[in-house]
This record gives C-alpha cells, sequence and structure tokens, in this order.
C-alpha cells in the first residue's frame, strides 16, 4: 500500500479515444484523470485509448472497460465507504494511516452485517454507487475489498491523487471539506432527475450534513437518509435538527447501530419503491 502513496502523476496528456463508431478527444487533468459523456457506448462494445496521437492502443487502467450502466427505472443507494462499510478509523489520523499503509485489502475489516444489507437491497433491485472522501490513490484497494466481501459493485468517487505527507495535513473547514461529496452526488441526483435514492453513511465524518443538505435540494429524489453511529462525534440536537428539517419534507432520517436494526425497514421500502418505479415505467410506454 506504501507504493500508491509515492507513485508519479502524469497529466495534461492528450488522448484519443475509440468505441465502436464513435471517437472522442480528451486531456487529461493535473491529476492524469479525464471525464468524458460517453452516452454513446453500448455495453459490451470496446474501448481503446490512443495517447498522443499515437496509432497503438494503450492500456491506462487496471480494470479496463469497466463500465457501469445506470438504470434510471432502478433504485439508487449511495453510500459512504469509510466506517460505513469499511473499517478505516477515518476520524484519527494515526489510526486510519496505520490502516491504510499498512493492511493489505484481504485483512481489511468490513462492517459486520452491511455487506448482507447490500445484497438484499440489490436483490430487490437496487443499483450502488459509492462516494467517500478517501483519495483515488485508494481506488483498487476499495475496488477488491467490495468484491472480497461480497459488496455490490458500482462506480467509486473519490478524491484527487494524494501523496503520503499529504495525509497528515490540517484538514480543511466542513464546507470546504465535504464540497467533493455534495458534488459528485448532485450530478448523479441530476442524471436521472425520475430515479429515487437512498443515501447511507456513517456519524464520523459529517454524511448527516451532506446528506440532509442535499435531500433538502432534492425531496423528490431522496428517499431516506441512514446514518451509522460509530459510537462518537454525534451531536444528538445538530442530529433532531437534520431529522426535523427532512421529516417536514417526508423523508425519513434515522441513526442505526448494526444494519440489523434496519435491514427490514429498508428491503420493505425498497421492493415498494421499485415495483413503483416499475410501474411508471410499464405507464409511460
Amino acid at each position: 500500500m506504501y507504493r500508491v502513496y509515492t507513485a508519479h502523476k502524469t497529466g495534461k496528456q492528450q488522448l484519443r479515444i475509440r468505441c465502436g463508431e464513435n471517437e472522442w478527444q480528451v486531456t487529461t487533468n493535473n491529476y492524469g484523470f479525464f471525464q468524458l459523456n460517453g452516452k454513446q457506448i453500448k455495453e459490451g462494445e470496446r474501448i481503446t485509448y490512443y495517447m498522443n496521437g499515437g496509432e497503438q492502443p494503450v492500456s491506462i487502467f487496471s480494470f479496463e472497460d469497466e463500465f457501469y450502466y445506470a438504470d434510471p427505472k432502478k433504485l439508487g443507494v449511495i453510500s459512504d465507504i469509510d466506517d460505513t462499510i469499511l473499517h478505516t478509523n477515518a476520524t484519527n489520523v494515526v489510526k486510519k494511516l496505520r490502516q491504510t499503509v499498512g493492511k493489505t485489502v484481504h485483512k481489511r475489516k468490513n462492517v459486520i452485517h452491511m455487506n448482507d444489507l447490500y445484497q438484499q437491497l440489490q436483490y430487490l433491485g437496487a443499483e450502488f454507487y459509492y462516494v467517500s472522501n478517501s483519495e483515488m490513490n485508494l481506488y483498487y484497494l476499495i475496488h477488491h475489498f467490495l468484491e472480497n466481501k461480497n459488496f455490490p459493485l458500482g462506480p467509486i468517487y473519490l478524491k484527487p491523487l494524494r501523496r503520503l505527507n499529504h495525509l497528515l495535513y490540517k484538514r480543511s473547514k466542513k464546507v470546504a471539506k465535504y464540497l467533493h461529496k455534495i458534488e459528485k452526488i448532485r450530478k448523479l441526483l441530476d442524471l436521472y432527475p425520475d430515479k429515487p435514492y437512498l443515501f447511507i453513511g456513517d456519524s464520523g465524518q459529517q454524511d448527516a450534513y451532506v446528506y440532509t443538505h442535499l435531500a433538502r435540494e432534492y425531496p423528490e429524489q431522496v428517499k431516506g437518509v441512514y446514518i451509522r453511529d460509530i459510537g462518537k462525534r454525534i451531536d444528538f440536537k445538530e442530529y433532531e435538527r437534520y431529522r426535523k428539517q427532512l421529516e417536514q419534507l417526508g423523508i425519513p432520517f434515522e441513526v442505526f447501530d448494526s444494519a440489523r436494526d434496519i435491514i427490514g425497514t429498508l428491503t420493505k421500502c425498497a421492493s415498494v419503491w421499485q415495483q413503483d418505479l416499475l410501474d411508471e415505467g410499464k405507464g409511460n410506454d
């Protein structure tokens, strides 16, 4: 794991991307990443990449051609990662660093019963989107963790690459720090305005603040906010304020200790929401 924080990034590269009869020209950012509107990409089509005007395809991802196709007629679950499904001690810099750098994916512990909950929701038709304040360096670890611990796979949205010494820097203020999550989730909500979502996070990193902010902005899409209590950092007055704000919009806000506490409620509600989506789809045909 040490190497993922010491690797050098290559930015500002010209890429030509070809898929079927479509072709795009993109430039990577300072971190070596790019964004592409790939609505023309069809499932199963092969994608090739060419760098700096070259004619020989290059491999730029270990998980090359791994795409997730969102279905507007399926419930979406937007989930945090650190201390929601993966034990990381995200609120303690020293412990998090020890966990992140010192442990392989097979030694990382999942939050008990969360994979059971997510599997049940996936069985009912839900799609999963993982949005975390972790850095892009950990993408492969997180992907392997999801596979290894039997969590549903889905897109993983992380912050830009960081160097090892950056992990020890003082964190920024709340609004700036969580702007990444707000921006990424807002894009997902805007992508399919009629698609309903569940928000699942934990009490360690102000997920309740982020989710309540977005639920008030998108009250028709957000079906519930569920926060795992990690045993500290809960301001009960603040959480009660969030609950009342969302209650006025008809959106449940619940704090839970174990996934077993909410699995019955969520699976029952998810089944109803999914059936409503299917019925709406039939009505529009």
